[in-house]
């Protein structure tokens, strides 16, 4: 195998670590690792449910029935809403709903993101165990407990959730690509939490305990990263509760998918430099690993993509790696444009959805990384939410 070839093919297998070689690291590691039960279902403490809104007049309500409808005891849940300067009739609902459920209490800001918002509203949470939740968020009707009983082991500080993208119908490569991401994710997760911790918050819907919150530093940072990266700094554990499911409300879109990647990579980015101490495997072990293998790889890929590009152009070769390679190429970038002219006419056919949903993503991160080296990146956030995925 000549030089050429071996750069050729430690690109591209740098590209494809996070997708394959990662997980398949995870499995074999996790066999190796105790199995220990966190769960104890007779843990109930008090808790506080904590919303940021902004313009959520179609989704606020049932969010809040949702809490108040599942196993949890209702006497043990406090609601707190901060409403982030929204226009529609997002605070009139509050209001209304603060006359049915006397724990919940909301606060009006003026408009100042997310991140901001949190901020204001957190410290007023007077529980030991705090959860996050997003408006287009349903709970199952054992989610709260599910992940609350992960709390009755003191090494625990956050849990995570798992996501279910309610009434999606595989009908465009943005949702087609989200299921197959979903999946992929929540290996990721599974396993992370089996072997040590989870590295990659579920945004919309996860609990940790409420000494470990500090101001979320600027609005450059991903508030559920943050958040969670606050518990692994002080070395303690985040697991993953596959069974505490709750549903996402919200239409998924390969161009609204590519908007919510581009704020995450840049948040994402942007909160890993911040506690880029993090970084040290010596000091962090299996955390340090995990997010070098399961955030800062991903983010090169798309660097890598492009240098794979101009290699391949660039060399003559007839080598069977070379081949490979270019065929492989060829496969995904011919597949994401077939993908993108299926989707434009509308046609139902999957086959080519996987290929345009990975070319998206990676083009998304990669104005991700310019927006983060710009120090562009915001948390006002839209209606095309944002997460750290």
């Amino acid at each position: 195998m000549i030089f050429t070839d071996v750069i050729l093919l430690v690109i591209g297998i740098a590209i494809i670590f996070n997708y394959t070689f990662y997980p398949l690291i995870l499995k074999v590691v996790s066999l190796f690792i105790p199995k220990f039960n966190y769960c104890h279902p007779e843990f109930q403490p008090e808790i506080t449910v904590i919303i940021a809104a902004y313009n959520e007049e179609e989704l606020i309500a049932d969010a809040i029935d949702s809490v108040f409808e599942g196993d949890y005891p209702k006497e043990k849940i406090r609601v707190l809403v901060g409403s982030d300067g929204s226009t529609d009739r997002t605070n009139q609902i509050l209001a209304e709903l603060s006359t049915k459920y006397a724990s919940l209490s909301f606060h009006c800001f003026g408009r100042g993101g997310k991140n901001n918002t949190l901020n204001k509203i957190i410290p007023l949470a007077e529980t030991e165990i705090i959860v996050m939740m997003d408006a287009d968020i349903r709970l199952n009707e054992n989610a709260l407990s599910i992940i609350i009983s992960n709390f009755a082991d003191d090494k625990v500080g956050g849990v995570i959730a798992t996501q279910n993208i309610e009434n999606e119908k595989n009908e465009n490569s943005g949702s087609a690509g989200v299921l197959i991401y979903q999946q992929y994710e929540n290996f990721l997760k599974y396993y992370e939490s089996a072997i040590d911790s989870c590295v990659n918050a579920f945004g919309y819907f996860y609990a940790i305990r409420s000494k470990f919150f500090k101001p979320i530093a600027s609005d450059l940072l991903c508030d559920d990263m943050f958040t969670i990266y606050t518990v692994l700094e002080n070395k303690s554990k985040v697991k993953f509760a596959p069974e505490a499911m709750v549903n996402e409300v919200r239409e998924k879109s390969l161009e609204n998918e590519k908007h919510r990647r581009l704020r995450a990579s840049a948040g994402g980015m942007a909160t890993v430099f911040h506690f880029r101490h993090l970084l040290n495997i010596f000091e962090y072990g299996w955390v340090s690993f995990f997010i070098w293998s399961h955030k800062v790889t991903r983010w090169t890929t798309p660097y890598l993509m492009i240098l794979l590009i101009l290699l391949t152009i660039m060399m003559n070769s007839r080598t069977i790696t070379f081949q490979v390679i270019l065929v492989s190429q060829l496969i995904l970038y011919v597949g994401a444009i077939l993908g993108f002219f299926v989707e434009k006419a509308k046609i139902n056919f999957s086959l080519f959805r996987p290929f345009l949903f990975f070319v998206v993503i990676n083009y998304a991160i990669l104005l991700g990384s310019f927006r983060f080296l710009k120090g562009a990146q915001n948390a006002i956030w839209d209606r095309q939410g944002f997460s750290s995925s």
